[in-house]
Order: structure tokens, then sequence, then C-alpha cells
């Protein structure tokens, strides 16, 4: 008789090969730590005496959005390491559950409460560039139009380089799709407004209008702005890196237009308006892949063997 131990491993080696393991992830203890010390630094913010002075408490402010962010960058690093080398058929087949996609949408929460307790006393929509001289509607429906096409045109260049056919996925871009695609229709919807919606306002609010525009503000001299600029776009990097280094391209791209726009009449909600027409872009592509490019894919498969 074989020993448990002997059928654990086995299981395991069984659920590697049929691709049902789990996503990498990181523990609750780097919730703990990083929420600790975002909650430390905003106690800082708010209740320091007037010997800490002002800037002191933009640095710690900034210090408290990126220890929010930590986590989102270690699971995005331990995705991509994860997945380094595997073929489709390693990739972990389980979908996230609708608690995985709550856990996601609760962890907006915390940067919420740093960011409302914060507001008028440390920052405003000004120091992040979002204010505009222009009409909030017009600029968002221009920077959703830009995003738009900008989006439409990088899939029809991709388009034409693949000769026309139905690209192969590769392991990274495969599983970031299957990430998107979580069990049940409630999960699924939750997880498309989070998609097209939460995370673009608070990408963009976070990683350009805080990491680009309101650090640069910190250090009034000629190489501010490419500080924030690098900051931002290391942080942006990594962020994405789950989805493989061959998307990397189309996020620095997509990052130098933030730039333009950032700086340009339209600000950052142009810049937030973009990045959500980008998201929706790719969420009913992304649907479409799956609902109908997937299926004939396969059964074009069947009808080769």
């Amino acid at each position: 008789m074989r020993s448990k131990g002997e059928e654990k491993a086995e299981s395991q080696q069984s659920a590697e090969k049929s691709g049902s393991t789990e996503w990498p992830s990181v523990g609750l203890g780097v919730y703990f730590v990083a929420y600790f010390y975002a909650t430390i630094c905003l106690l800082l913010v708010v209740y320091a005496d007037s010997d800490y002075g002002q800037w002191k408490r933009k640095i710690t402010l900034l210090h408290a959005l990126l220890a929010l962010e930590f986590p989102s960058l270690l699971i995005s690093l331990k995705v991509y390491w994860a997945m380094r080398g595997r073929e489709k058929a390693g990739v972990p087949k389980r979908r996230p559950e609708l608690s995985g996609v709550m856990f996601s949408l609760l962890s907006y929460i915390p940067r919420s409460c740093v960011l409302w307790f914060s507001f008028g006393l440390i920052w405003d929509w000004q120091s992040v560039g979002l204010a505009s001289r222009l009409n909030a509607s017009t600029v968002f429906v221009v920077g959703g139009m830009l995003g738009l096409l900008y989006r439409y045109g990088w899939a029809w260049v991709a388009w034409k380089i693949s000769d026309q056919e139905t690209p192969e996925f590769d392991t990274h871009m495969y599983a970031t799709y299957r990430m998107h695609l979580p069990r049940g229709k409630v999960a699924q919807w939750l997880l498309a407004v989070q998609t097209v919606v939460i995370s673009p306002f608070f990408e963009e609010l976070v990683y350009r209008g805080f990491l680009v525009f309101f650090l640069a503000s910190l250090f009034p001299n000629a190489g501010s702005h490419g500080l924030g600029a690098v900051v931002g776009l290391t942080l942006c990097l990594l962020v994405h890196i789950y989805q493989g280094l061959a998307s990397l391209k189309s996020h620095l791209l997509a990052f130098l237009i933030y730039l333009v726009l950032l700086y340009s009449p339209l600000g950052l909600l142009g810049v937030i308006a973009f990045h959500m027409s980008c998201n929706l872009f790719f969420q009913v592509n992304f649907y479409h892949w799956w609902r109908w490019h997937l299926p004939q894919m396969r059964s074009r498969r069947v009808r080769a063997e």
C-alpha cells in the first residue's frame, strides 16, 4: 500500500499536469504588513504636529500609497516567474471564484481611506493634475475616443503582423485571459466593472497623479518631471509584468501617451478616460475571443485530427 505522502505527491503532480493548480498569490501576512505600514503613515499625515512639516507629510502619503500597492506588485512578479518556461498545458486552469473577485474589490477600500482622510490636508485635485480649464465632460469624451483609437490601432497592427491569422496566445496572455474569466455571471460582471471603471481610476490617480505629477511637484527643479516619469514607468511595468515581457511594449507606449495627456489641457481626467476606454476595448475583445474565437480554434483542431 502507498503511504499518504506518496498519494499526496502523486495528486499534486497530476494537478500540475492537468493545469488545475492554484494561481500564485501572497499570504495574508504581506497584506497585514502593507496595511499596517500604510496606517502608520496615514496617522503621521493626519495627526503629526507642525514640526513634522508639510513636505514630510506629502512624502509620507506617497509611502502609504506605495505600501498599499506592494501586494499587487509582488503578485504580478510571482505570476510572471511562475509562468516562465511553462507551456499552456501547465498554466493553472482553476478560474477565479467570486470570493477572489470580492477580495480584489475590497482591497480598494484601504486606498480610498488613505486618499479620503488626506484629501484637502495634503492633496487636492489640482495637485495631481486633475484640474482642467476645459469642460469635464468634453475632456472625458475626448480622452475616451483617443483611447479607443489607440487600442483599435494597436489591434490592427498586431493583426497585420500576424499575417491576418488568429494568433496563438503565448503563455502569459493565455493566463491573463483565464484570470479575467471567473466562475459565475456575478463574478464576471463584478470583475468587468473593476477592470473598466475602478481599476483605471485608482491606477491613474496613484501611478500618474501621485507618482508622476504630485512627486514632481515635491522637487521643483529641471529634472523633477523626469524623476516622476521614471518612478511611475518602473512601477507601471512591474505591476503589468504578469502579462509577459512582450506585452510591456504596449504598456510602455501607453505610458508615454499618458504622460503627454497628463501635461496637456486634458490633464489626469483625460488620462483616466483614455485608460477606461482601453480596458473597455480589452474587455469586449476578450469576451469576443472567449465566446467565439476559442470554440472555432478548438473545432479546427478537432477537424484536423
